[in-house]
């Protein structure tokens, strides 16, 4: 049996530095039906630099009550991307007895200057 690798989904608009800007995904299956989500109750978003030496673990919110698939999330004054490059992401959504994670997904993360 072979297993087909489904291609990452591409996120733009991410810049080395920023912080405080609103992120938002919609998580959907592979019919892109939306998910219904809003039972999970911890939220989080963990990115990771293309070579691995920084992971920022970031608490995400509801955009509204979770039965729309979106999930939010900004990086802090205190963590923010800090270098450009093809970072990964993925949202975790736990409950009591669950734990829910999305594909991998790729942000590219532009340089400031």
């Amino acid at each position: 049996m072979t297993i087909k690798k489904t291609p990452k989904l591409l996120l733009r608009g991410f810049v080395a530095g920023e912080f405080g800007k609103n992120n938002i995904v919609t998580l959907k299956d592979f019919d892109g039906v939306v998910q219904d989500v809003s039972s999970y109750t911890t939220k989080q978003v963990i990115s990771r630099s293309d070579d691995g030496r920084k992971t920022i673990t970031s608490t995400a919110t509801y955009v509204t009550d979770g039965s729309d698939g979106q999930v939010q999330w900004s990086y802090g004054s205190g963590d923010p991307l800090d270098r450009a490059g093809l970072w990964e992401g993925q949202v975790v959504l736990t409950k009591s007895g669950g734990e829910l994670r999305s594909y991998v997904f790729n942000m590219e993360v532009d340089k400031e200057i």
